[in-house]
């Protein structure tokens, strides 16, 4: 995953939203969504390269096609693209379920004053 999944991710009163593109699989799939929507995750993350310690977020819910032009034109004026392409669409995603973990510096075993012998 690239740098930039480490932003928060956009949210509207509690669902993420997502621009995409025409020739994405998630636009594909949303767009074909009947109901409360199809199943999908989403995975937001940020590790460390020198310490190896961050946190990741999963997020399984219901996505659908955001489709209201005027709710469409809102979200293309907040949420800019982290590539450089053209994203006419978004989606909305209604969390279900969210999990997470997060990566932490072990304690030593060791009392830092214990550590060393002298003499």
């Amino acid at each position: 995953m690239s740098n930039e999944t480490a932003r928060k991710p956009p949210h509207d009163h509690g669902d993420i939203v997502i621009r995409t593109h025409e020739g994405a699989a998630l636009t594909a799939r949303a767009g074909q969504a009947d109901g409360q929507g199809v199943v999908v995750a989403y995975e937001a993350d940020s590790i460390d390269p020198d310490t190896h310690l961050g946190w990741s977020v999963v997020v399984t819910g219901y996505a659908r096609l955001v489709t209201d032009s005027h709710e469409l034109a809102r979200y293309q004026e907040l949420l800019t693209p982290w590539v450089n392409q053209t994203m006419g669409y978004a989606v909305r995603i209604r969390p279900d379920l969210i999990t997470g973990v997060r990566s932490l510096r072990a304690r030593s075993a060791i009392p830092p004053d214990r550590g060393v012998a002298s003499g």
